[in-house]
């Protein structure tokens, strides 16, 4: 059994796949096997990355999955989890780069304390265009994960999923998979194995390199994404009281709908408008309120004076609220 199994989703990523790959090939630990999800590309992807590793010493630990149609990342990243053989599962993107000791150092931290989850720092590249920004979320202490520690995460959490290794044991018994939105599929993902996480460690050493490129899923302007991500939300909901996981964790569910669902809602519409119209905010409201009538009433929302003061600029001058959003939603 590898030790840690890394899940690579590809879809027409030849232009920039290479730094990902040659930095799996420097890895310090070799007892790994690394997945390659081809999610259907047209631009010669997947020859690419085997031409890269061919006569490697690495090469034999690289097996190669198609999924059924293309379906985004996280259907993508499902296929790989269903054959990975590993003892840890890790996700690297197809257009980021890590560190050649991470999944050495993540792993030997995750054994030390029998963790079903272990994470490192990342780094937010955006290459020459501004300054690098450090991916952190909320620190915990190594060992049992407390009820307190994971109520700060839940409503700290940025998400920085590929930053984490997660017990594959855990994975299957509780089958965590990703939804099949193509939006906020981290958040959903990440929420429900922090929720289900027994024993947690970390590692403060930044370690992966979340490249920032304009062509990338995240950074491209799609009218109609903000109804992707009330839709995962409105999931993760579901999922959680299915789980029984509601009962005791609700209010910071509703909380990560809240900020992550709703108000992320508003900055994917206001990103692809540029005129953005009251109307089309209205209905996105109405739509939370459906899914949740009685919002107003969290008390993480009614303690989050931010929060509550960008959703009524965004109500009245869209325009200055996606200015303002990000430091609302920090």
């Amino acid at each position: 059994m590898p030790k840690v199994s890394v899940i690579i989703p590809v879809y027409n990523a030849k232009e920039h796949v290479q730094t990902s790959i040659e930095s799996i090939l420097a890895q310090t630990e070799k007892d790994i096997e690394v997945i390659v999800v081809d999610d259907h590309s047209t631009d010669g992807s997947i020859a690419y990355i085997k031409d890269i590793i061919r006569n490697t010493p690495c090469e034999s630990v690289f097996r190669f999955v198609q999924t059924e149609k293309n379906a985004g990342p996280g259907a993508a990243r499902n296929t790989g989890i269903s054959i990975a053989t590993g003892e840890y599962v890790a996700f690297l993107d197809s257009d980021d780069r890590i560190n050649q000791r991470m999944y050495e150092t993540l792993y030997n931290e995750a054994i030390k304390y029998d963790a079903d989850l272990c994470c490192c720092n990342g780094i937010k590249d955006f290459g020459d265009r501004c300054p690098n920004k450090p991916m952190v979320n909320p620190q915990f202490a190594s060992g049992i994960f407390t009820d307190d520690d994971r109520r700060h995460f839940l409503t700290h959490f940025v998400s920085y999923f590929t930053t984490f290794i997660y017990k594959r044991e855990m994975l299957q018994q509780n089958n965590i998979l990703f939804p099949p939105e193509r939006t906020a599929e981290d958040t959903f993902f990440l929420t429900l194995c922090i929720l289900t996480a027994s024993k947690v460690s970390s590692v403060r050493e930044t370690m992966y390199h979340y490249i920032i490129s304009p062509l990338s899923v995240s950074q491209r302007t799609d009218t109609e994404r903000y109804l992707s991500k009330i839709s995962v939300f409105k999931r993760l909901t579901e999922e959680t009281k299915n789980r029984k996981l509601y009962e005791k964790f609700g209010e910071e569910i509703d909380f990560i709908f809240i900020k992550k669902g709703y108000m992320m809602a508003l900055l994917e519409y206001i990103k692809s408008d540029p005129a953005p119209k009251k109307e089309i905010i209205e209905s996105i409201k109405s739509k939370i309120l459906c899914a949740m009538p009685l919002y107003t009433q969290n008390t993480l929302y009614r303690n989050n004076i931010k929060l509550r003061l960008l959703e009524k600029i965004i109500a009245n001058t869209p325009e200055w609220g996606l200015k303002m959003l990000h430091l609302a939603l920090k």
